[in-house]
């Protein structure tokens, strides 16, 4: 195994100057792990081990490491932190991350990875069940007592720390500028395939990393807006419809993610009220976010409102989400979650009704969790908005 020179340190932050990545200053991601630290012991686990395969488990990684490769792994012991990867990020991963880096060599990266838990011969691993493939985890399992630390990555991750705050901030900035920019400059008439791809570009342009990347925006017009995933067609929009636009920025790997009813034109006053209808439920339900709140009884207060017009059975999916460096991450916001809301969290609120051939409607923001209440992080982007 080799290791990369911390004397390339200064060539590799000029290298990559002007790139948008964590910042690889030791203290907060030091903090990061020290909290990992403190759940390892109190599991009994002498140290986790965590992987990067084609992509798939970036997330982690990147948190606890600043590193955001498609190939690495994370091993953090009771008193080491080392990032493993190959030639091929020697300099980002030098840029990225202040911990040791270990060179896996001409070998797979599960070779490297095994080699460094038998040096350390450890009674119990960690892993994330989550994300990684029944095959790896064969492959390095023999020996050792391996736990699933799946649920406490989650649970770590759900306190945002204030650089991430600042991310989320900035992907809603972009957003709302990207948006703008459909609006004021997209020539008539309409597809969605058309707001769907400027958004895109325009947000990877305005600096963003880029949309979600890991989920396609929802771009739904007439009919098709009754889906709530409608993935954009090629479907003209006309005068006196609307398009539902779900969609957000991804900056420094942190994502918002905002719904809004774009008008083109006058559409019918029925709809209208309807979308008033969602902003009462989005209001009363951000008026009830607080730490130690029921995540199940956040929901309740929205579709207590809707059911109160008569549209609770057209309300078909929960109120909302945790986001952050996944677009669907802990707590969860539905009649069934068990979740409790705790400082920290941010969280998306996102009514919506729905009627099979007719079209659908919905309104989603995302609140950070205080300890007053909520502050909510995309309030720049209009609710009322028209083509």
């Amino acid at each position: 195994m080799g290791t990369c020179d911390r004397t390339q340190q200064k060539f590799c932050g000029s290298f990559w100057k002007g790139r948008r990545f964590m910042s690889n200053s030791k203290a907060p991601l030091e903090k990061r792990v020290e909290r990992l630290r403190h759940a390892m012991e109190q599991s009994g686990c002498d140290c986790v081990l965590l992987m990067v395969l084609e992509g798939l488990g970036w997330q982690n990684c990147y948190y606890f490491s600043g590193f955001r490769g498609s190939s690495a792994a994370v091993f953090i012991t009771k008193d080491e932190t080392l990032l493993v990867t190959d030639e091929r990020y020697r300099l980002q991963a030098s840029a990225q991350s202040p911990f040791d880096i270990v060179m896996q060599g001409n070998r797979p990266l599960y070779m490297t990875v095994k080699e460094m838990i038998e040096e350390r011969d450890p009674g119990r691993v960690g892993l994330d069940g989550d994300r990684l493939p029944v095959s790896m985890y064969r492959k390095i399992a023999a020996g050792w007592d391996l736990e699933d630390f799946s649920s406490v990555f989650a649970s770590l991750r759900r306190k945002k720390d204030s650089f991430e705050k600042a991310n989320i901030l900035e992907a809603a900035r972009i957003s709302r500028k990207a948006l703008d920019k459909v609006i004021n400059e997209m020539p008539k008439p309409v597809r969605e395939i058309d707001i769907s791809a400027a958004l895109e570009y325009s947000m990877k342009t305005m600096g963003a990393d880029g949309g979600w990347q890991d989920h396609e925006f929802v771009v739904a017009s007439g009919q098709r807006s009754a889906l709530p995933h409608g993935r954009a067609g090629w479907r003209e929009i006309a005068s006196g419809e609307w398009a539902t636009v779900d969609f957000g920025a991804r900056f420094s790997g942190y994502v918002c993610d905002v719904t809004r009813n774009l008008l083109f034109g006058e559409i019918k006053g029925e709809w209208l009220k309807k979308q008033e209808v969602l902003l009462e439920a989005q209001e009363a339900a951000a008026a009830a976010i607080g730490p130690g709140v029921r995540a199940a009884d956040i929901d309740a207060v929205a579709r207590n409102v809707i059911e109160r017009y008569g549209f609770g059975e057209n309300f078909t999916h929960g109120l909302g989400h945790g986001i952050g460096l996944e677009i669907h991450e802990a707590p969860h916001l539905s009649p069934r979650s068990e979740d409790v809301l705790q400082e920290g969290d941010v969280i998306t609120l996102e009514p919506g009704i729905y009627f099979d051939g007719e079209g659908g409607m919905r309104v989603e923001d995302d609140y950070l969790v205080t300890a007053e209440g909520s502050e909510c992080l995309t309030a720049l982007i209009p609710k009322a908005l028209t083509m």
